[in-house]
């Protein structure tokens, strides 16, 4: 019994990180806005990232926030901004290797011809 009230916590502890990081996301984009443009655009664009869930505006905003406001290196803000982005990489280069080492076949399709009755009927 012990063992599952340990894992209960544990998934709570991560789901609460991961609600931080995503805040800290949204906090960091609504600075570089309002530096840029303003409050009262800041305050648009922060109900219209929240209401719209606009989740991949808000990572380019605090990618951009991050590197241009705290002079982070790019790489440490892109592993901020968007953390699952490194695990999906390699799939992704492997899948476009793929395509070029196996391109699809050049020729058309056969047209459907007549047809045929079926078997056992």
């Amino acid at each position: 019994m012990r063992g599952a009230d340990a894992s209960g916590y544990l998934a709570l502890g991560a789901i609460a990180v991961l609600a931080a990081l995503r805040l800290l996301r949204l906090g960091v984009a609504l600075l570089l806005v309002l530096k840029l443009c303003g409050p009262i655009i800041a305050a648009v664009s922060l109900v219209a990232a929240v209401l719209l869930d606009l989740d991949w505006l808000t990572r380019i905003g605090a990618l951009f926030g991050v590197v241009l406001l705290w002079h982070w290196p790019v790489l440490a803000a892109v592993l901020f901004a968007a953390p699952r982005l490194f695990t999906m990489l390699p799939g992704t280069i492997a899948m476009l290797l793929a395509r070029i080492r196996h391109p699809r076949p050049l020729w058309q399709p056969l047209a459907a011809g007549p047809a045929s009755p079926r078997r056992g009927s």
